[in-house]
């Protein structure tokens, strides 16, 4: 077979690779190359060496048609997925806002019960033995009286 002399830009596209693969094969020496009078590098490829045009499938292996169209189905199915997760999210996030919408009303005490009292108090009461040496004393609130519990949970 003969040796075709191109530029790098033409020996880029039937090879089917970047310019820049071209001369990172130049440098390493894989590739003979020539200076031409104009100053330019020209590459020599064989007749044999070219892949075609791009777009073609001459470098897919055979039955890769087969794994390209379920590696699709994944993609879509996985899409679905996301999709669905999203609209979960959306569908929380609606729930979280009407729910802390409702904090001010809680709070206000128009709700039948206090919510100490229907789920108990998570609060526990310090004692001197437990607070250590240079702590102040502080005098916890009679029960049913202190801060809501989602305060005491998630702060002021």
């Amino acid at each position: 077979m003969g040796e075709t002399r191109v530029s790098i830009r033409d020996a880029a596209r039937i090879l089917d690779i970047s310019e820049g693969a071209i001369r990172k094969r130049i440098k390493r020496g894989t590739l003979r190359t020539e200076k031409g009078s104009d100053g330019r590098v020209y590459v020599f490829v064989e007749e044999g060496e070219a892949r075609g045009a791009r777009g073609t499938d001459a470098g897919i292996p055979e039955g890769a048609d087969a794994l390209i169209s379920e590696m699709r189905e994944r993609i879509d199915d996985l899409r679905g997925q996301l999709e669905a997760e999203r609209e979960a999210n959306r569908e929380n996030r609606r729930i979280i806002a009407a729910l802390t919408s409702r904090i001010p009303e809680l709070e206000s005490g128009t709700s039948s019960g206090t919510p100490s009292e229907a789920s108990g108090s998570t609060e526990t009461v310090e004692t001197e033995e437990s607070r250590g040496p240079g702590s102040e004393a502080r005098e916890s609130p009679p029960e049913g009286t202190g801060r809501p519990w989602w305060r005491r949970l998630f702060g002021p």
